[in-house]
């Protein structure tokens, strides 16, 4: 498996995208 860390930031910024988008 690769960095888990840099997944986990990474998902939590596209989570943060797609709520801004929402709203």
């Amino acid at each position: 498996a690769t960095n888990l860390k840099c997944q986990r930031i990474f998902y939590m910024i596209v989570g943060l995208i797609s709520l801004m988008a929402i709203n």
